[in-house]
């Protein structure tokens, strides 16, 4: 069951995916949902040895703004479709080594 604050935390992705891609570079964004109800925002830069996804990004900006604020959520945007993305492997492993206990918004089978 998705609760209130995670769907704010999924509009704030879906918003910051559908501006700032470019269909080239940069078209995932993620946003980070924090113990004090911030929200954390990254953008993919890609790069064909694979560059910082999404999730990477929103990740980096959290340790420079809110390193104290532990993270409870994350989810990722596609910006072209708007569509939930579900972490890749390497973000995966990575949140999960940030604190195994941060949820993740993926899609169900009803969307």
């Amino acid at each position: 069951m998705i609760t209130n604050e995670l769907r704010e935390l999924l509009t704030a992705a879906t918003t910051h995916a559908q501006r700032f891609h470019d269909g080239v570079d940069h078209t995932v964004a993620a946003a980070l949902l924090t113990e004090s109800g911030k929200h954390v925002l990254g953008l993919n830069a890609y790069h064909f040895l694979g560059g910082p996804c999404g999730e990477i990004s929103a990740l980096a900006n959290h340790a420079a703004s809110h390193p104290e604020d532990p993270i409870r959520a994350v989810v990722a945007v596609h910006g072209p479709t708007g569509q939930v993305l579900s972490p890749c492997g390497k973000c995966r492993q990575v949140l999960f080594d940030t604190d195994p206990s941060i949820r993740c918004i993926v899609r169900g089978s009803n969307g």
